[in-house]
């Protein structure tokens, strides 16, 4: 815990126990040799004492400048015991409040640095009081030991937390780096809004946005109208935090070209806020090629007609619709004459033109879904499906 944390948690509980003691120490009945004027008199010096110790600049002094404190708190306790006739009661409740406090303050081994001063704090107002006898002293070694294992419990749990909040900081910290340092485009935004709560350095690189226009913006802006949906999926698809899935969709850059992106998304809690977590892919790139692999597998090189294996699936399921007597078909098979003869005479160059041009006559006159394909060297078939 820091001085500063320290000092407010010092100040708090001075300002409850004079608050609790102002009441008790002016209204409620006291024993034998109790001074109730003195006792509320110490009670508003409690109050006063926290409202010093908020202001103090604790934060701006050493870590050992809290143990200042131990000395006051004790002798305010102690004086408090001699003129309330030795209390028992809140004695020992005065005590345990106090090594608590220490526990939490300080590292562990305080209570027991402190424990002589505890005893004094103890015994003495007691001796004062004349109240010092066998019992009064059995009670000291029976009441300073538990407040000292009091506090060293309290500051074992708390360095444990400590340890704990520590590690969630580093993790936290270690997490954002390598979101931020991460060379794949990642984005953070609100599940509800679809806001933008933070963007890695590769985001703002690949869509051209800076930093501060993403988080002005709302993933809606970029992904593609037709795929708001896609963002409704990757908040509410998953009702478990943590899920991951990929969906594709189009997104939109900065310069207002537009690329196909795969992203893969998780909830997570933001700062607090049900959140989004997406890692972008930009497939445009590949998509392109399969589509253009995809092409090349059914259609000729040459003249972009389809090749044979097309011809035949589309016959294929010509011939099932025309058997079901959904459709009628026709199928034309023609080959060029003398195409020999000018790839010898003028150059496969010039049969290559002949082949392109022949195509493209036939693409002319086809109607939307008849096929035209080039089988193989010149030879060429049509084929013809109209509906019954």
């Amino acid at each position: 815990m820091t001085p500063k944390q320290g000092a407010r948690l010092s100040s708090v509980l001075y300002l409850l126990c004079g608050a609790l003691l102002v009441p008790s120490s002016a209204w409620l009945p006291l024993g034998p040799g109790a001074n109730r004027g003195v006792l509320v008199l110490l009670s508003f010096m409690a109050l006063g004492s926290g409202l010093l110790i908020g202001v103090l600049p604790f934060d701006r002094w050493p870590a050992w400048s809290m143990l200042c404190l131990n000395p006051p708190t004790f002798i305010l306790i102690g004086t408090y015991n001699v003129y309330a006739g030795a209390d028992g009661y809140r004695y020992a409740t005065f005590f345990f409040i106090t090594f608590a406090w220490l526990g939490l303050v300080f590292p562990r081994g305080m209570s027991l640095k402190v424990l002589p001063l505890a005893a004094a704090a103890y015994l003495v107002p007691l001796a004062l009081a004349k109240h010092l006898n066998g019992i009064t002293v059995a009670s000291a070694v029976y009441v300073l030991p538990v407040c000292v294992l009091l506090g060293e419990v309290v500051a074992w749990v708390a360095s444990r937390l400590a340890a704990a909040q520590v590690q969630v900081r580093e993790r936290e910290a270690s997490m954002r780096k390598l979101f931020v340092e991460n060379p794949q485009p990642m984005w953070v935004y609100d599940e509800v809004s679809f806001a933008f709560l933070e963007v890695n350095s590769a985001a703002v690189a690949h869509y051209g946005f800076s930093r501060d226009e993403f988080l002005a913006m709302h993933a809606t802006d970029v992904v593609a109208s037709e795929d708001h949906a896609v963002l409704v999926h990757e908040g509410y698809g998953h009702a478990v935090a943590g899920a991951t899935h990929v969906v594709p969709s189009t997104h939109q850059l900065r310069d207002g070209r537009t690329i196909l992106v795969e992203s893969t998304a998780s909830r997570v809690d933001f700062d607090g806020v049900s959140a989004v977590l997406a890692t972008l892919q930009d497939v445009t790139d590949r998509v392109r090629l399969e589509e253009q692999l995809r092409h090349r597998a059914f259609h000729d090189t040459l003249t972009e007609l389809a090749n044979r294996a097309l011809f035949l699936d589309r016959a294929e399921h010509a011939i099932a619709r025309s058997a079901r007597g959904e459709a009628s078909i026709w199928a034309v098979m023609l080959d060029l004459d003398g195409f020999k003869t000018v790839n010898d005479s003028l150059g496969h160059g010039a049969g290559d033109r002949v082949l392109t041009g022949v195509a493209k006559r036939l693409a002319q006159h086809l109607r939307a879904g008849d096929t035209a394909a080039r089988l193989g060297g010149d030879e060429f078939a049509l084929l013809f499906e109209d509906s019954v």
